[in-house]
């Protein structure tokens, strides 16, 4: 059952089934399933020890009859003798943490030390021992070593850690009862044993101790049984133990435990296991060489991984391995090629030459060229020429003939390969011999329709037309001046005007003002301007503009140059525009501060706060009247109220009923209009002497009578003081006789 797969087993020790009745090594899942012998041969097995990686188990033997440590390469099943002892100690062996061998000792003796054990054999002292029986166990991931010991010829049992620097730490120990069977997590955080009930006796209870904070713990509650032979799962998380029923050997079992006690699981009952428990993830199942989890045996590449076994041609040899995945007779012709791609397969052609690109090749190409004549007819079998053209008729196609005018010089150096001229004469130095050549200037135009047939211009442009192209024309503008004195030589211009100086003409100056812009670009091409500056947008300058604020008034007359303003308003008459001036009214304030930007008000008062001075505000007391229809202008009326109808509002008339005494003093102050009122009080006849009562008191008139005597002397006062006639005394006083007042 050896092999390949990563896999995480439960290894035992039993003589179950064993022919020779000692025991073997069994294995079983951590579920229970999957129960199987393990590894069976002659003679004692036991004490199996997984390497750290999975890739190896140590077990101890008693074949052929002394102690023997062996290792068992797992990926291939060979086994190797590393030591022989005549003593059970060789029992107590620690895999090392890097998987490069172990460490172990013989605890039968006193002042036992601890050795190194390498794979090769080699053995060396890795720790000198003093008092102690050393048994060793486990090492963790780190590198420390975790060992039982105890002082000769005394039960006190300790558990020891130690990393091979200075002395060993002394961890649990002293309580006369024996810890056996340690394991530890990897990371070293929490180790379990079984613990006897006292010194070394049986039954032993299942513990785990935690070496952060010395506490030991019993996780699994105590029967009549012994649990024994503990060890962690791969992540450190269960504990498997052996529990032996009494009497010892008559049953046992395997039990899964949670590292917390809790979660108890028997997986396997079965008489008489021996122990020695081991939870690993380990290689385990058929040889796998490439680790693709197919078999060897069924594998179509065995050496190389391929877990889909693809075979696309079908000849039993995987993709991934087969040199010829797509050829199932893999390369027939034997040319290395194989015979998908091979453009000749069943003729041997290993450079793959294929002349026409036909995809069949040369070798076996009845027309190699693909120009439709079969090679054995062909002028020209290895190039294409259809039309079988031969200029010297020597049977040679011209595509192929190296001299195809028969000259004797060949086509390569030949400057009329198909007209003979075995004298080369070429008067133009073109390389077209003069017997070929029909453009002596060689520009691409023939001589018979060129315009300077001795001067190379393909172009012919010819700018003043005469019929002579301008290459060879002296004056090539027809100005009537010589090119070599013409400032504008391809550009008419017999005034010769060169505006910036610069030597080249105004016709043909492409800047004409020097400014570095192209006249084509150049808002002003004739007046020297870099920036381009165009205030207005106009397309003109401000160089040239003018009118550089596009206003319609020309800069000359315009109050402000640089600003918009086509009514040229200007409210302080100082020659400076509204629309640039920062102080319109020429009242000393900034138009930016100013309540009235328009008129002038340096005092800037504002009457209502509103933030308009009083010299330009419409409504200077903010009442939603405008001033000049405001019957209070200065004082907030928004009703507008005037009692008197005088046109000054009751807000702000000292006189609101008109009677000619003022508000101050009128103790009657709204008095009708008209009526005729004492001076000193402004009341009236009728409001000193009230029907209803005397005048500022609340009860009525005693009598009529005394109603009466208050309006007679009343009424005669006011005739004292000429306010009304006899007359008009006798008509007030008749009428308070007819009265109801006073009664």
């Amino acid at each position: 059952m050896l092999g390949q797969a990563l896999t995480e087993k439960i290894l035992f020790v039993t003589a179950k089934d064993s022919a020779d009745g000692l025991a073997d090594i069994w294995a079983v899942n951590p579920d229970g399933t999957a129960l199987e012998p393990f590894l069976t041969a002659p003679g004692q097995q036991g004490r199996p020890k997984v390497s750290p990686d999975g890739t190896m188990l140590a077990y101890w033997t008693s074949r052929p009859g002394n102690g023997r440590l062996l290792v068992v390469d797992l990926a291939t099943g060979s086994e190797t003798l590393l030591f022989t002892i005549n003593r059970e100690g060789s029992q107590n062996y620690a895999w090392k943490h890097d998987n490069s061998g172990f460490y172990m000792t013989w605890p039968g003796q006193c002042a036992s030390d601890i050795y190194e054990l390498d794979l090769q054999g080699g053995l060396s002292l890795w720790y000198a021992g003093s008092d102690i029986r050393e048994s060793v166990s486990v090492m963790d991931a780190a590198g420390n070593l975790y060992y039982t010991g105890d002082p000769c010829n005394s039960p006190s049992m300790r558990i020891l850690r130690f990393n091979g620097t200075g002395s060993p730490t002394v961890l649990q120990g002293g309580d006369g009862k024996t810890e056996s069977q340690i394991d530890v997590r990897a990371d070293g955080s929490l180790l379990t044993w079984a613990k006897a009930a006292s010194g070394y006796s049986r039954p032993f209870r299942v513990a785990t101790f935690d070496p952060s904070n010395g506490v030991e713990t019993q996780i699994v509650p105590g029967t009549a049984a012994s649990d024994e032979s503990t060890h962690f799962s791969p992540d450190g998380l269960r504990i498997v133990f052996q529990r032996r029923h009494q009497p010892f050997g008559s049953a046992d079992d395997l039990i899964v435990v949670d590292a917390d006690g809790s979660n108890s699981t028997t997986i396997l009952s079965w008489p008489h296991i021996a122990g020695n428990v081991e939870w690993a993830e380990m290689i385990y199942g058929p040889a796998d060489e490439d680790d693709d989890g197919v078999p060897d045996a069924a594998d179509n590449c065995p050496l190389v991984a391929n877990s889909d076994q693809a075979d696309a041609d079908g000849d039993g040899i995987g993709d991934v391995c087969d040199d010829y995945p797509n050829d199932p007779v893999n390369d027939e012709d034997d040319d290395g090629v194989g015979g998908d791609i091979d453009n000749c397969p069943t003729v041997y052609d290993p450079d793959q030459e294929d002349l026409d690109g036909d995809g069949q090749g040369d070798a076996c190409d009845f027309d190699d060229d693909d120009d439709g004549v079969d090679d054995e007819v062909d002028n020209c079998p290895l190039i294409s020429n259809s039309d079988q053209d031969d200029n010297d008729l020597d049977d040679e196609g011209d595509a192929c003939d190296a001299d195809d005018d028969n000259d004797t010089v060949l086509d390569t150096s030949d400057n009329c390969p198909l007209t003979s001229n075995t004298d080369q004469q070429d008067s133009d130095g073109d390389g077209i011999g003069d017997v070929c050549d029909a453009d002596d200037d060689n520009d691409g135009v023939d001589d018979t329709i060129d315009n300077c047939p001795f001067s190379a211009n393909p172009s012919q442009s010819d700018i003043d037309g005469d019929g002579l192209g301008d290459v060879c024309d002296a004056d090539a503008d027809g100005d009537g001046i010589d090119d070599l004195g013409d400032n504008c030589p391809l550009d008419p211009n017999s005034d010769q005007e060169d505006f910036d100086g610069d030597g080249a003409g105004d016709a043909c100056d492409i800047d004409d003002d020097d400014d570095l812009v192209d006249d084509t670009e150049d808002n002003c091409p004739f007046v020297f301007n870099q920036d381009q500056a165009d205030l207005d947008g106009d397309g003109i300058g401000e160089a040239c503009d003018a009118d550089v604020d596009g206003d319609g008034i020309d800069d000359v007359a315009d109050n402000c140059p640089l600003t918009q303003n086509t009514s040229q308003d200007d409210a302080d008459g100082d020659g400076l525009g509204d629309a640039c001036d920062v102080d319109d009214d020429g009242d000393g304030i900034d138009d930016v501060a100013d309540n009235c930007a328009l008129v002038a008000n340096p005092g800037q008062a504002d009457f209502d706060g509103d933030g308009i001075g009083n010299a330009c505000d419409l409504d200077i007391d903010g009442d939603g009247i405008d001033t000049a229809v405001d019957n209070c202008p200065l004082r907030p009326n928004p009703s507008q109220r005037d009692f008197d109808g005088d046109g000054v509002g009751n807000r702000c008339d000292r006189d609101r009923d008109g009677d000619g005494v003022r508000n101050r003093h009128d103790r009657c102050p709204f008095t009708p209009p008209g009526t005729v009122v004492a001076p000193g009080n402004g009341c009236s006849i009728e409001q000193l002497v009230p029907c209803d009562g005397p005048r500022g008191m609340s009860r009525p008139w005693r009598n009529h009578g005394q109603y009466m005597r208050a309006l007679t002397q009343t009424a005669k006062r006011f005739v004292q003081l000429g306010l009304i006639t006899q007359q008009e005394k006798h008509d007030i006083v008749s009428a308070g006789a007819q009265s109801q007042c006073g009664y």
